[in-house]
């Protein structure tokens, strides 16, 4: 599924898109941000605590998709069910268990360089040191599972229309598969 990948960016993105709008434009420079000023900023943000914070959140995602499954899936029992929620839970935790948070975090340092300078890197350090910010770090994790509950509201019932479309396709498929296949042994 794409979708935790989707909201993992949204969780190590936002702040910056925040911190962006409080940055002064008055500094002028085309000097990129420099990696000290990036590693300073993804310790400011505690990027481990706001990865391990997204965990839970995923989970309860997959819960809530796992219960539309029958809608798609009618043939699909309970145990069906079940125990494809179990492996994609068994999933999502290996996911988390096996990415090394500095290794995500030194692949992220060019991504700032290239959209912030140093001055802006400078003001973005500014904010999040600042009471506001705090809070704004603070309140994240929470913001966050608001975000994926309204997103889920929202993109469920799509989702769900999507899937029964695309099985819909599928079933169509095998029916002409089968009949091309029929009628060429004949």
């Amino acid at each position: 599924m794409r979708l935790p990948a989707a909201v993992l960016s949204i969780v190590l993105l936002l702040p910056n898109v925040v911190a962006a709008q409080s940055v002064s434009t008055a500094a002028v420079s085309d000097d990129p941000a420099g990696r000290e000023q990036v590693l300073e900023f993804l310790q400011v943000m505690d990027t481990k605590k706001q990865f391990d914070a997204l965990v839970p959140l995923m989970q309860q995602q997959m819960q809530k998709s796992f219960a539309n499954m029958r809608d798609t899936f009618p043939e699909m029992d309970d145990d069906d069910v079940a125990f494809m929620a179990s492996e994609e839970q068994a999933m999502i935790g290996g996911l988390f268990k096996r990415i090394n948070i500095s290794q995500l975090e030194e692949a992220m340092i060019p991504i700032y360089q290239r959209h912030f300078t140093r001055p802006e890197m400078d003001s973005i350090l500014i904010f999040y040191e600042s009471p506001t910010g705090r809070k704004m770090r603070a309140e994240m994790p929470a913001m966050m599972a608001e975000v994926m509950q309204v997103s889920n509201e929202i993109m469920q019932p799509i989702i769900t229309d999507l899937m029964r479309e695309m099985r819909q396709r599928m079933d169509e498929h095998f029916k002409m598969k089968k009949a091309k296949r029929e009628h060429s042994q004949q």
